[in-house]
């Protein structure tokens, strides 16, 4: 059975973010200065434990709640999408 060639579009799905998003943070790790690449490359192979800590702790929101609200805001913005209505449309406020 022949193998056929999946279209690069197909690597846009859900299934595929993490590994997006581990190859994003790792391109952001090589454009930082040696110093701060080096500390991050330390604190790497604990990575899983310190999310799992921020999730039971609560600590993750903290965390991820400025990030989505700017990415909120951008996609508004390219958009012309209004925030609230765009926080409403996410179902994230009730």
């Amino acid at each position: 059975m022949p193998h056929t060639r999946q279209p690069l579009y197909r690597y846009a799905a859900p299934r595929h973010w993490p590994v997006w998003t581990g190859l994003g943070l790792l391109r952001l790790v090589c454009l930082l200065p040696h110093r701060l690449a080096y500390g991050v490359a330390r604190l790497e192979p604990y990575g899983f434990l310190i999310l799992i800590l921020l999730l039971f702790t609560g600590l993750l929101g903290h965390v991820l709640w400025p990030i989505i609200g700017m990415m909120m805001a951008l996609v508004g913005g390219a958009f012309g999408v209004p925030l609230g209505i765009l926080v409403r449309l996410t179902n994230l406020v009730s």
